[in-house]
């Protein structure tokens, strides 16, 4: 077997942040290679590089030899590079076959043989044992279906380079086996080139042939599964110790330290779906919690079910008092702030800073009663002060901040309430490291009457002001690490892994 594909020193970068870096790699046909790295690693911008989604700065992409021109999504159809995302592709508001043949073309001649795909399909369909109407809206379908539909979509145009992209996310022990067979059939028989991104580190093992390990956007190198043990290849997925903590020493802080009595916040069993499975846990005040894990493991969804944006079964309690969150403005009432990655969830873009801030106080002053301006001014010049927020002043839209400043100013809507849970949800996802480090610290600086729970998507943000760090793995709380333990090697080698240790 030759070389069929050659991924040659492609780079992607986002403002400072190199996704991915001088990436080279020749790929064969009729193999499966499992793509593996950590949060942030490049493997989702690789595949969007491959696929047309994104264009790359610099680096070719060839085939046989021959350089391609990857413009767009339909250029890679054309080439035979096909995808199921991790973020579905789908268009909620069509019927499944719509989704399907959405971007079938003509043949030279003109002919699509439409009956022999949708045969392959729903053969597909009956192998997972799910039986999709193919005229039901997919916006009706359960994640499960719409995760089946994605990789059909996929499927569907018999690709000579398919990458499937965390595609057994949704899918039950029966419909993953189904799932390999149906790889490992087309890889066979079609003599397909596929590309396999799975947190799973063991389905990756069970499936590929080789393991391409990226770490920090760069290439570390590609191992012949048959040859290293998973150890191996998690050690290089990890890498060694971040160059900024080498040296960092966990610091017990003495507020925690003095903690006693009972806990600020506990949950209980707290189950949502089937993206958070019976988790329970204490935090006290003047603590700071850090959740880790790989992106897609619950963190969020717990969250969020804590501060009333998902339904939930389980038990919260504040300060030893049982309480029920059905929306956000219980958990507001009870002294719950939840603050979220996604500023575009948060803030409002075309308002001022001032209205941005004073967003929950005029909500609990009630939606009939006046604006009071000076007040609204006063508590925006006050945060804006103690958050060191860049503006020119508190009238300014949100829309000429920078990302950094805007995630400020989603924190200060939450500090005016002065909360006794402070709930961030990936806080610093897209900010720079400056204005990372001057969030980090106004956290660990309001910590000392709250209990914190920081979910983030890099490790290396937690370990400087966190007292210990909870590992979710399948929506599921499988390790705890503190004290000395507190390290970045360890903690992602148990993302991975997702076992106790």
């Amino acid at each position: 077997m030759g070389e069929m594909w050659r991924l040659e020193g492609l780079t992607k970068s986002f403002g400072p942040i190199k996704a991915v870096e001088d990436f080279t790699c020749s790929l064969e046909e009729g193999r499966i290679y499992g793509l593996v790295g950590g949060n942030g690693a490049g493997k989702s911008t690789l595949v969007r590089l491959v696929t047309g989604v994104l264009k790359p700065d610099r680096g070719r992409i060839l085939k046989e030899g021959k350089e391609l021109v990857i413009r767009s999504p339909k250029d890679a159809r054309r080439y035979g590079i096909a995808a199921a995302y991790q973020e579905f592709s789908l268009v909620p508001d069509l019927p499944v076959i719509n989704n399907l043949l959405l971007n079938i073309e003509p043949t030279k001649l003109g002919f699509i043989d439409i009956d022999r795909m949708i045969y392959k399909v729903a053969e597909f369909m009956d192998k997972l044992g799910v039986n999709i109407p193919l005229d039901k809206l997919v916006r009706e379908l359960s994640p499960s279906e719409k995760q089946v539909v994605e990789i059909a979509k996929s499927l569907i145009l018999e690709p000579q380079l398919l990458f499937l992209d965390e595609p057994t996310n949704y899918l039950s022990e029966e419909q993953r086996e189904e799932l390999f067979k149906t790889m490992i059939e087309i890889k066979n028989n079609a003599r397909t080139t596929i590309v396999f991104i799975s947190h799973r580190i063991e389905e990756v093992f069970r499936v590929s042939d080789q393991a391409i390990v990226l770490r920090n956007g760069r290439l570390v190198d590609i191992y012949d599964l048959g040859k290293v043990s998973m150890d191996e290849v998690v050690k290089a997925m990890v890498g060694e110790l971040a160059e900024e903590f080498r040296g960092y020493k966990y610091v017990p802080k003495a507020a925690v330290e003095a903690v006693s009595g009972k806990p600020v916040i506990s949950v209980r069993n707290l189950s949502v779906n089937d993206k958070v499975k019976d988790v329970s846990l204490d935090v006290g005040r003047g603590e700071i919690v850090g959740l880790a894990g790989l992106l897609g493991q619950g963190q969020s969804e717990f969250l969020r079910a804590i501060y009333g944006l998902l339904p939930y079964e389980g038990a919260i309690s504040l300060e030893g008092r049982d309480v029920k969150i059905n929306s956000p403005r219980d958990a507001l009432k009870h002294g719950i702030v939840y603050v979220s990655g996604d500023t575009l969830e948060g803030v409002f873009l075309l308002r001022s800073i001032r209205e941005n801030i004073s967003l929950i106080l005029n909500l609990w002053r009630g939606l009939h009663k006046p604006v009071l301006s000076k007040l609204e001014k006063e508590h925006a010049v006050k945060m804006i002060k103690k958050l060191n927020i860049a503006c020119r002043d508190p009238d300014q839209p949100v829309l000429y901040l920078s990302g950094g400043n805007r995630q400020k100013v989603y924190l200060a809507r939450g500090l005016t309430v002065n909360p006794k849970v402070l709930l961030l949800d990936d806080p610093l996802k897209g900010v720079d490291i400056r204005a990372k480090k001057e969030i980090l610290n106004i956290v660990k600086e309001l910590a000392g009457d709250k209990a914190v729970l920081f979910f983030s998507s890099d490790i290396k943000e937690l370990l400087p002001i966190v007292d210990r760090v909870l590992v979710f793995f399948e929506g599921r709380i499988i390790r705890e690490f503190k004290g000395e333990e507190l390290r970045e090697d360890l903690i992602m080698e148990a993302s991975i892994k997702g076992t106790a240790g």
